[in-house]
């Protein structure tokens, strides 16, 4: 015996299997576009909003040229072309800069990015020689890599990388490299802590000059001594007599205020250091 079943039945059968297959693509669908990078369907910003998890104030949204914060867009002028600015630093993301409207604003961009990543190729997106420049100065400074200062087109800018370079990184070679004589002994001078370089400085301010650096870390009486100029020489014996806890160092000096301005400065580093907790 055949059972004869009611076509109502099959109809609501059939409604229930489409409503579930409905459902289950529509979720497919849904997981699928909130993780594929792309602000699409009802969306709000990328992989957020509508049917996927809510966007926050950090999400970044879609832009024709790159994607940027939303709290950006809703800034103008100098606040505006900031907050690129530290967006682009935190993410290394050289895009960002391009929306940047002022050109000093955008060379920092750049430059922040190049010496983050110690990329001097990236300076070369800044458009003026000055601020180029300056962008492969910082990158050669924060690599330790003289060979960038040859991209710096100006012969001093490029002398004064050459300098910084060999001065933090203690290399006296880098110095040889220096176009200007009396800047290359001074940077022979720092490096090598030789104060028979400064000697051979012609200019008598750059000598007292390079004589006083020194002190810092040549902590020698003759030093000091060598200097002609007397404000220049004050500042050394009170240098002097601070790194060495001297202070008879200070009867060098023959004005009584500055004498006692650097006994009292000495005093004041002996206290200190002994306040620093022994480790």
């Amino acid at each position: 015996m055949i059972m004869k079943i009611n076509p109502l039945y099959l109809v609501l059968i059939l409604g229930v299997v489409i409503l579930i297959f409905i459902g289950y693509s529509s979720t497919v669908i849904k997981k699928t576009t909130c993780f594929d990078g792309i602000k699409n369907g009802d969306e709000t910003g990328i992989d957020c909003g509508g049917s996927c998890k809510g966007c926050t104030t950090t999400t970044f949204m879609e832009s024709s040229t790159t994607t940027i914060e939303e709290s950006c867009i809703n800034l103008t002028g100098y606040n505006r072309d900031l907050c690129y600015v530290k967006e682009s630093e935190e993410n290394n993301n050289l895009e960002i800069c391009t929306n940047v409207s002022n050109s000093y604003m955008k060379s920092i961009c750049y430059r922040n990015i190049a010496e983050n990543t110690k990329n001097s190729d990236i300076c070369m997106n800044i458009d003026t020689d000055l601020d180029r420049n300056d962008c492969l100065r910082g990158v050669a400074k924060s690599k330790g890599d003289p060979r960038i200062c040859d991209l710096v087109s100006d012969t001093s800018g490029r002398d004064t990388c050459y300098y910084t370079v060999a001065i933090d990184n203690k290399n006296p070679e880098i110095c040889y490299n220096i176009t200007v004589n009396n800047s290359m002994y001074r940077c022979l001078a720092l490096t090598k802590s030789d104060p028979e370089m400064c000697k051979k400085i012609t200019d008598t301010y750059a000598k007292d000059w390079c004589y006083h650096k020194l002190s810092n870390m040549y902590p020698n009486l003759d030093v000091c001594n060598n200097i002609v100029n007397v404000s220049v020489a004050i500042d050394c014996y009170i240098n002097l007599a601070k790194a060495n806890v001297n202070q008879t160092i200070c009867n060098n000096i023959a004005d009584k205020t500055k004498q006692n301005e650097c006994l009292l400065a000495v005093k004041a580093e002996k206290e200190r250091r002994s306040n620093v907790p022994v480790r």
